[in-house]
C-alpha cells in the first residue's frame, strides 16, 4: 500500500463499506482494514530510517573526502587582468626544481600579505596573451613600504613576446623574445600603474633581473646573495641588503652613471661582479628614418618608421635626465582599446622604444588608420617628460 493509502484512511473505509455486502463479516474486514494500515505505516517508517542512514553514510563519507579533494584543487584562483581582455589561465604546477633552487622565496610558505591588497592590484596588470599559465600559489610579494607600493614576483609556465607577422624583421629581433617558466616582475608606480619584466632563472643568475621605477632600483638575486653594492661614477656607492631574493634602493638624483654592481655574501665576499660599460651599447643598428608627419618635444628626440602603411613599426628615441618612465599612448577609436600604456627600461643615455600595434595590448595586431599621440611620464612628476605623435596612413 503506498503513503497516498495511507493518508486516505477515509477513502479504505468507504471501500471496505461496499465490500461487506458481499457476506464477509463487518468486524473481520475492519480488524483487516486496521492490519493493512499499520502494516503500511511501519514500511514508511522503515524507508525513512533506511533514507536517514544513507544520508548518515554519505556524509560521512563526504567528511573523508572532501579535504583530500580541496587539497587537490585548492590553488589560489585571484582575478587575473582588468576585464578588458583575455586573462591567462592559472596553472597549478609548482616551478621547476632548478628555479625553486635557485629563488628561497618561492620555498617558503605563502602568506596573506602576498595575497594581499598590492597583490591583487598588481594582478590587474596581468592581462596579456603573451603569459602563459600563472602560477598563483608562488606569488609572492618581495617588497611594500613608504616608498613602495608594492614589489610583486608572478612565476609563470610561459611568457611570450611576439609581434604582428609582417613586423620588419630587424625591430622584430629587438623586441621578440619567449621565456620558459618566466618570473616576471610587477613594480606598481605612485599613481595608477606598474612596471612589468619577465626574466629567466638563468637571467636571475647571471645579474639581467634588474630594472628601475622612478629612482627606486631592483635587483632579483639568486640565494647565497645577502647585499648588493652598486657603485656609481662621480657618486657613492650604495648598499642595499637582500631580503626575499629581492634587493630594492634609490638611486642618485640626476644622471648617474653605474659602473659596477656586486654581489655579496653573508661574510662580505663577492659572489659576482657585474661590469656596466660606460658610452652606452655598441654596435647598435641605425636610427629608423624619421616618420614624415611625425612631431616630438621634451625627451622625445626623434621618431622614427619602419615600413609602411598598417604594418609600420615606429621608434621612439628618448634622451632621459632622470631613470624610470612610462609611455601612455592615445589610439583612435577605431584600435578598440584607446588608451594604453608600456613600461620601459631605465638609462641617462640615449634609449630606443618601439612602438608597435601590439604596445600596451598584445591582443592588437596591426595599426587602424588615424593619428596615434603619447606622453612620457616619470612617476611622481606633475608634468609630463616629453610627447609625441605620428599619423598611420
Amino acid at each position: 500500500m503506498s503513503r497516498r493509502d495511507d493518508d486516505q484512511g477515509p477513502a479504505t473505509s468507504r471501500a471496505g463499506d461496499e465490500h461487506a455486502g458481499g457476506g464477509a463479516p463487518r468486524g473481520s474486514l475492519d480488524a483487516l482494514q486496521a492490519r493493512l494500515v499499520a502494516a503500511s505505516r511501519e514500511l514508511t517508517r522503515a524507508r525513512r530510517r533506511r533514507a536517514r542512514r544513507r544520508g548518515a553514510v554519505c556524509a560521512a563519507l563526504i567528511v573523508l573526502v572532501t579535504p583530500p579533494a580541496l587539497a587537490a584543487t585548492g590553488v589560489w584562483r585571484p582575478t587575473l587582468g582588468d576585464g578588458e581582455g583575455p586573462a591567462p589561465a592559472i596553472s597549478a604546477d609548482a616551478p621547476p626544481p632548478d628555479q625553486l633552487a635557485t629563488l628561497g622565496v618561492l620555498r617558503r610558505a605563502q602568506t596573506e600579505a602576498d595575497r594581499g591588497v598590492a597583490t591583487r592590484y598588481a594582478l590587474k596588470f596581468v592581462d596579456s596573451p603573451s603569459l602563459k599559465g600563472v602560477r598563483t600559489d608562488s606569488i609572492r610579494l618581495l617588497a611594500q613600504s613608504d616608498q613602495d607600493r608594492g614589489v610583486v614576483l608572478v612565476p609563470v609556465e610561459r611568457y611570450e613576446r611576439r609581434l604582428p607577422g609582417d613586423i620588419p624583421e630587424e625591430l622584430r629581433r629587438r623586441v621578440e623574445r619567449t621565456i620558459h617558466d618566466a618570473l616576471c616582475v610587477y613594480q606598481l608606480d605612485s599613481v595608477d600603474g606598474a612596471g612589468a619584466a619577465c626574466y629567466s632563472t638563468a637571467d636571475v643568475k647571471e645579474g639581467r633581473a634588474w630594472g628601475m621605477l622612478g629612482h627606486r632600483a631592483l635587483w632579483i638575486v639568486p640565494d647565497g646573495v645577502t647585499t648588493v653594492r652598486t657603485e656609481y661614477a662621480r657618486r657613492d656607492p650604495i648598499v642595499a641588503p637582500v631580503r626575499d631574493n629581492a634587493a630594492i634602493f634609490t638611486a642618485p638624483e640626476g644622471p648617474a652613471e653605474e659602473r659596477r654592481t656586486t654581489w655579496l655574501d653573508a661574510d662580505g665576499k663577492a659572489v659576482r661582479v657585474i661590469e656596466r660599460a660606460l658610452g652606452g651599447a655598441t654596435g647598435a643598428p641605425p636610427l629608423a628614418p624619421r616618420a614624415a608627419g611625425a612631431t616630438h618635444t621634451g625627451v622625445v628626440t626623434r621618431v622614427g618608421r619602419i615600413g609602411q602603411g598598417l604594418d609600420a613599426g615606429y621608434e621612439l628615441v628618448l634622451r632621459m635626465r632622470r631613470p624610470g618612465f612610462y609611455v601612455v599612448l592615445e589610439r583612435p577609436a577605431c584600435a578598440g582599446k584607446t588608451r594604453v600604456r608600456g613600461f620601459a627600461g631605465t638609462t641617462s643615455r640615449e634609449m630606443r622604444m618601439p612602438i608597435t600595434p601590439s604596445f600596451g595590448d598584445f591582443g592588437n595586431e596591426r595599426w587602424c588608420p588615424g593619428v596615434y599621440r603619447g606622453i612620457v611620464r616619470v612617476p611622481r612628476a606633475r608634468k609630463p617628460a616629453g610627447t609625441f605623435s605620428f599619423r598611420v596612413r
